[in-house]
């Protein structure tokens, strides 16, 4: 069973999850053999080249509706509001080649800017540091009537009006529902076994009390480059069960994707460039 791992900050409470949980030792042997960024994974599945892993939602769609081989579990990763981690710059527009539901959620919400995902984002937004924070300090400064609705339309995280755009928020403040950016999907022949890895794992996982060992978490601080709160602060906004309104969520951006023809990804073949005869 080939697994494919998304070397990301949000899928760390997983990984802690799938290295404790009663698996075939083949299985935990191969487990993090195929780690890369979501696009790359997203072609590895669709070649079939691995069996499973945390697909993109645009790339999900075959799960989604179980065709072609493929199944979808109710475990995905998810954001309710502002996601800190999925943003859009606003700078020269230009789609982050690691993701493909990024690129297509920002033109079906109509946002151009250069789109960042990830590890990427969070450090970027560190660096600037445009946290919560700041807004409770420009809160407590404030004196003036205008300021108190700005900061609580600032609580969520963060706005346009900072130079970028959080795409989980912007996609709250249009449908209300939260995001599904990408799902736990595996083939057809494993659907058994990965649909108990998930209900296992929904059930076990509490978004309120993320329990992390703290030399993980701060060992993957440090190498991303960002403290130890702003690690603990970012997850927290993160959960993994897809209920009711995910689902519905899922299915209205698979809606709006197909009315504004934005196609899911397909198989990408790479042509080999032949010399020219002289």
């Amino acid at each position: 069973m080939r697994f494919g791992k998304i070397c990301y900050l949000n899928l760390l409470p997983f990984d802690m999850f799938i290295k404790s949980y009663p698996t075939p030792s083949r299985f935990k042997q191969s487990l993090f053999a195929h780690s890369s960024y979501p696009a790359k994974l997203n072609q590895s599945f669709l070649f079939n080249r691995i069996d499973a892993g945390f697909i993109s939602s645009i790339a999900g769609v075959s799960s989604h509706n179980k065709q072609c081989g493929k199944y979808a579990t109710k475990s995905g990763i998810i954001a309710k509001g502002a996601v800190w981690s999925v943003l859009v710059k606003h700078s020269t527009p230009k789609n982050d080649y690691q993701s493909d539901t990024s690129n297509t959620l920002s033109k079906a919400l109509g946002l151009k800017g250069e789109v960042i995902i990830g590890d990427k984002a969070l450090l970027w937004l560190y660096q600037n540091k445009k946290t919560q924070s700041d807004f409770s300090k420009a809160k407590s400064k404030a004196n003036y009537k205008d300021s108190h609705k700005k900061i609580s339309h600032y609580k969520q995280g963060y706005t346009s009006e900072q130079g970028y755009t959080d795409m989980g928020e912007a996609w709250f403040s249009k449908q209300g529902l939260p995001f599904v950016f990408g799902r736990l999907c595996c083939v057809k022949k494993y659907a058994t076994f990965y649909e108990q890895i998930s209900n296992r794992f929904n059930a076990k996982f509490n978004p309120k009390r993320v329990k992390i060992p703290h030399f993980w978490l701060l060992e993957r601080a440090r190498q991303m480059g960002i403290s130890l709160d702003f690690a603990k602060e970012y997850l927290a906004h993160i959960y993994y069960k897809i209920g009711a309104k995910e689902s519905i969520a899922i299915a209205r951006f698979y809606r709006l994707a197909r009315l504004m023809r934005l196609t899911p990804p397909k198989r990408a073949y790479k042509t080999q460039k032949h010399p020219k005869s002289k």
